[in-house]
């Protein structure tokens, strides 16, 4: 799996080692949801954490299948493009 990591580039994640990612982005869609705005930055730390440890570059040609937004957006924006 490609994941775009916004501000950092593109990785690839084995996929044994994708579980982890999915269940976090559903985690980071209920927190925005209940406006947890805290929790949601730190769990969003974690996963850039997360995919820059285990990911290995890749070229920005790269389609990504999953794109992760960068650690200095406000929560209340992703909640508009998001239709929260």
């Amino acid at each position: 799996m490609i994941v775009l990591l916004s501000g950092y580039g593109k990785f690839f994640i084995e996929d044994e080692l994708t579980d982890f990612i999915i269940k976090e982005g559903c985690r980071l869609f209920s927190l925005l949801s209940e406006n947890k705005f805290e929790e949601f930055s730190l769990a969003l730390r974690n996963l850039h954490e997360y995919v820059k440890k285990i990911g290995k570059p890749v070229s920005i040609l790269k389609n990504a299948d999953i794109i992760i937004p960068p650690l200095d957006t406000d929560p209340e924006d992703i909640k508009s493009v998001l239709g929260i």
